[in-house]
C-alpha cells in the first residue's frame, strides 16, 4: 500500500516538493498563522522544497491567503477547500510526507488518528488532548504552541532525519 512516507525523502528534498498538509477548519485556535510563518522561516532558512496543502475552510481563510501573500510564501501553499468525500481526503494524507496540527487550544482531534492510519510523520503542538493521543519521539514530534521556528524546527527534523521520519 501507497504512504506517503518514502525512504529517499532526503535526496529529493531540493528537486520533488516536500508534501505538508493540515486538514481542519481555519479557526485562530488552529494556529495557523504560525504553520505559515514556520513555511517562511523554512524557505528562509533551508534550501528544502515545501509545498504546504491547507484542507479545510472557515472564518480566517481570507486572513490566511493574505498573510501567505504577505509572507511570500503564497507559491508553496494551496488552499484546497473542504474535502467532503472520505475516499478522496484519504488519499490527501496518503500523497503527503508529513501532517502538521499547529493548534493553539484543542480537544482529541480526530485528524490525528487519521494521519496515523495514513502512516505519515506528525508535526503537532503539546496542547489539549494531543499529549493524550500523542507521545513525543514516538508517535510524534510535540512542540509548544505559538512558536514558528519550533515547528519549522520539529518538521526539518522529520525530514533530514532518516530513522525518526521512519518510526
Amino acid at each position: 500500500m501507497e504512504t506517503g512516507v518514502t525512504a529517499d525523502l532526503p535526496s529529493r528534498c531540493k528537486s520533488e516538493p516536500i508534501s505538508l498538509l493540515f486538514v481542519g477548519k481555519f479557526r485562530p485556535e488552529k494556529g495557523l498563522t504560525y504553520l505559515l510563518r514556520s513555511i517562511q522561516v523554512l524557505r528562509d532558512e533551508t534550501d528544502l522544497n515545501i509545498r504546504l496543502r491547507l484542507v479545510g475552510d472557515g472564518t480566517e481563510r481570507e486572513h490566511l491567503e493574505e498573510l501567505s501573500q504577505n509572507l511570500g510564501i503564497a507559491d508553496r501553499i494551496e488552499f484546497a477547500g473542504y474535502v467532503a468525500d472520505n475516499g478522496r481526503l484519504r488519499n490527501l494524507y496518503f500523497k503527503s510526507d508529513i501532517f502538521v496540527l499547529p493548534s493553539i487550544a484543542e480537544g482529541f482531534p480526530r485528524v490525528l488518528n487519521e494521519a496515523m492510519s495514513a502512516g505519515i510523520p506528525i508535526v503537532a503542538t503539546n496542547v489539549g488532548g494531543i499529549p493524550l493521543i500523542l507521545n513525543d519521539q514516538k508517535h510524534a514530534l510535540l512542540v509548544e504552541s505559538r512558536s514558528k521556528t519550533k515547528l519549522a524546527s520539529a518538521i526539518e527534523r522529520i525530514i533530514i532525519d532518516d530513522d525518526l521520519r521512519e518510526s
